[in-house]
């Protein structure tokens, strides 16, 4: 199985009302490709975190930035366990 056989389903998130959806993952899109941005977004959510939490010196900030850490962790791991995987961002 190839990479390029993997794909994303369409996924609308953030809710902008009780009954609507503001944005959405779309369909068919390479899961490799979705992964890696997805990488990139948490790591750049954990730098803001993790600044955060060092100017405010707040044990909340510093428990987000590791739980989004973690979740860098895990699409990254998921990342390298795709078929013909090419490494994590």
């Amino acid at each position: 199985m190839s990479n390029q056989s993997l794909m994303t389903g369409a996924h609308a998130f953030f809710n902008c009302s009780p009954d609507v959806k503001l944005f959405d993952v779309r369909a068919a899109v390479p899961t490799d490709e979705a992964l890696e941005t997805a990488s990139v977004f948490l790591s750049s959510a954990r730098s803001l975190a993790y600044l955060v939490a060092s100017e405010c010196d707040d044990d909340k900030a510093f428990a987000l930035a590791h739980l989004i850490e973690m979740a860098k962790g895990i699409v990254d791991a998921s990342i390298l366990g795709l078929p013909n995987a090419g490494g994590a961002a």
